[in-house]
């Protein structure tokens, strides 16, 4: 079976659609929750705002300038946000921290058209060959990235954090064989969940110039590009971030070519503290709706509008992730388990419950 659709289909006690984890499903739960308090007890103790929006997946380029624009209407003391997963089946987490992320593009020109090789080869530029040299030397087969100056502000976790992460049932081996790898690379003087969530990163995303067809075509391009994300950590100003990578690429391009430089996207780590009103509760709230206590983990990807509640907009945030890491986001037979939709319902109606009685 494979379920491409937005229209869901169930199996096995498994939903299967289009958005079913990420992120519809996991958005009923809340709406679902405040309907079953309704019904059966009455009156929320709490305002409660529902801010739904379908641009996340291409970057949400007009929710900050709604939220700006009805910044009064949407003050809130805490920010509820479900896009993220438990650590594991049945392993509930509470994710604490987000990296944030530095998206660049870089396009070299040579000249002013595509050349053949044997007419020109040797006396032009060749832009393909001028980005795989930048490319290969902004990150080592090790893993260090060698942007000068890249790791500034970088740190190391806190004991607690180390503690917290030594509690998962990480096994390298086996995601490595999920992923089909030989093993898991990166800078290996650092364990696994310390590459994927207290270091940076940096990472090709795709790469473009001349003729990549079916058979053969002697072509020198005339430009090429690359375009590169850089997951941060706290600490890493991501603008600083911006202009260190964008110095690196320009001293390496030679005389005879030009150089384009794009910045598409830059949104800070978020690190929110775990003694905050609102993570103890949803701690409870967690413990009461899956029946155990949650893990305390952080999160390599970004959610930038996260980073605009926090430091914007001052809402601290709270994430609860209700679907699993192979739930396969964006991918076909994108799935979301029944057991954790009512889990999730639980949940965030404990939630409600809880932090109402902390906020008084």
């Amino acid at each position: 079976m494979e379920n491409t659709s937005l229209r869901s289909c169930r199996k096995d006690g498994v939903v299967y659609a289009r958005g079913a984890t990420d992120d519809k499903g996991q958005l009923l739960t809340h709406l679902l929750a405040a309907e079953a308090w309704m019904k059966t007890i009455g009156d929320i103790p709490l305002n409660l705002i529902y801010l739904i929006e379908g641009e996340e997946e291409i970057g949400s380029p007009h929710l900050e300038e709604f939220i700006l624009e009805h910044r009064e209407k949407l003050q809130a003391d805490v920010v509820v946000i479900s896009d993220t997963s438990q650590f594991g089946p049945e392993m509930p987490a509470l994710c604490y921290a987000l990296r944030g992320l530095t998206y660049m593009e870089f396009i070299v020109t040579g000249a002013n058209q595509d050349l053949h090789s044997g007419m020109f080869g040797g006396i032009v530029p060749n832009p393909n060959q001028v980005v795989a040299a930048i490319v290969a030397e902004m990150k080592g087969l090790d893993g260090r990235i060698r942007i000068p100056g890249f790791y500034d502000g970088v740190k190391p976790p806190e004991g607690w954090e180390v503690a917290e992460y030594e509690k998962l049932p990480w096994n390298d081996s086996d995601l490595a064989a999920q992923l089909g790898l030989p093993g898991l690379s990166g800078e290996k003087e650092y364990p696994a969940p310390v590459r994927r969530w207290y270091r940076p990163t940096l990472d090709v995303n795709g790469m473009y110039g001349g003729y990549a067809g079916k058979g053969a075509k002697t072509v020198i391009p005339s430009i090429a590009g690359a375009k590169v994300s850089m997951r941060l950590v706290s600490g890493q100003n991501p603008e600083r971030v911006a202009e260190l990578f964008e110095a690196f690429v320009r001293e390496r391009v030679p005389d005879d070519c030009k150089v384009e430089v794009i910045r598409y996207q830059n949104s800070p780590a978020i690190i929110i503290p775990v003694d905050h009103p609102a993570m103890q509760a949803a701690k409870v709230a967690f413990r009461n709706g899956f029946g155990k206590e949650p893990l305390l983990i952080r999160e390599g990807a970004s959610i930038p509008i996260v980073a605009f509640f926090v430091d914007t907009m001052k809402m601290p945030s709270i994430l609860f992730g209700f679907g699993l890491p192979d739930d396969n986001p964006h991918a076909p037979n994108e799935k979301f388990t029944l057991a954790d939709f009512h889990r999730g319902i639980a949940t965030s109606a404990h939630f409600m419950d809880v932090y109402s009685e902390a906020a008084g």
